[in-house]
């Protein structure tokens, strides 16, 4: 909304994803239209993005997957040839980025969930939009506060009497809590340590599982630094993988399966041939832990016992 998106207007995600990722672009009633996905990042495939842009498109939301950064430099070129919007949804990589730029910087603007599952993560429910658009933080602001106007806002925080509620539009109560402001004000200064652990641990999987032709790990794009939510793989017979695990205490999980295309309530918007890459890895996907508290001697329990039970 705060991007200008309305009724009438076409946006493109990937359908590997939350639903976070998409309802909200069915909420401002433009019509929602899924990507295929590149098998290397989990990300949006530049080709597919190119191939399914029409007259109506006017938005794509671009989604870092499991920490790894999508193919930013290619699907900036063709949204930028087409003139499209960029909205990066960030919420699963914080700390990660493309060359120098962190992932939240790329984009139109970017959207965090900061949520208690995720990387970055408060005590409850948050998030945070990031922009260098003045318009859009500008809309934002009005739209996450009721929808009041900015100077009417200011008064009413700082207790002026006689102040008048004037609003721009029928907004939302959206503003963060104070205290999860607080926790992660204290939380973000240990980022980028948090971030560096992560990634010597997906380092670590890599060079451990690499040796097993049955395993494929996720890439990640050239130039890319990830900041790794989890450390995914693709395995064959992958539930029974993810049950043996669990048999070991070793809690795995499937993220975003099944994919949001074959999910009921979006049957009217699945194509008939289907999203051949999404389906192939949503029956293949297994995410193994990777949180920062890990120490090294755990990794190795869980990429060991990924070896022995995968064969």
């Amino acid at each position: 909304l705060a991007a200008g998106i309305e009724s009438g207007d076409e946006v493109l995600s990937v359908p590997n994803v939350d639903i976070a990722a998409s309802a909200p672009i069915s909420h401002t009633g433009a019509d929602l239209r899924w990507v295929d996905i590149d098998p290397s990042t989990h990300g949006m495939d530049p080709a597919a993005l190119e191939a399914r842009i029409g007259s109506r498109t006017r938005a794509v939301v671009i989604v870092h997957m499991y920490g790894y950064p999508a193919r930013m430099d290619e699907l900036l070129q063709v949204a930028r040839r087409r003139g499209l919007i960029v909205i990066e949804d960030a919420s699963l990589a914080p700390g990660a980025s493309v060359g120098e730029r962190p992932v939240g910087s790329l984009g139109d603007a970017a959207a965090f969930s900061l949520s208690a599952t995720k990387p970055l993560n408060a005590l409850g429910k948050a998030g945070a939009i990031t922009t260098d658009n003045g318009d859009i933080a500008e809309r934002a602001r009005v739209l996450a506060n009721y929808g009041f106007d900015l100077d009417c806002l200011d008064a009413i925080k700082a207790g002026v009497p006689g102040t008048l509620f004037q609003y721009r539009t029928e907004g939302y109560n959206a503003g963060m809590d104070e205290l999860q402001a607080a926790v992660l004000t204290a939380k973000l200064p240990a980022l980028s340590a948090w971030v560096a652990t992560r990634r010597r641990h997906a380092e670590r999987y890599r060079q451990r599982l690499q040796s097993s032709p049955s395993i494929e790990v996720v890439a990640g794009a050239l130039g890319t630094q990830p900041a790794p939510r989890t450390f995914t793989i693709r395995v064959a017979e992958r539930d029974r993988v993810l049950q043996a695990l669990l048999e070991r205490g070793i809690a795995s999980s499937l993220m975003y399966v099944p994919p949001l295309h074959q999910q009921s309530i979006y049957a009217d918007k699945r194509p008939p041939e289907g999203f051949p890459q999404c389906d192939r890895i949503a029956d293949e996907l297994l995410c193994l832990p990777c949180y920062p508290e890990l120490d090294e001697a755990e990794v190795d329990v869980v990429a060991d016992a990924v070896l022995e039970i995968v064969g």
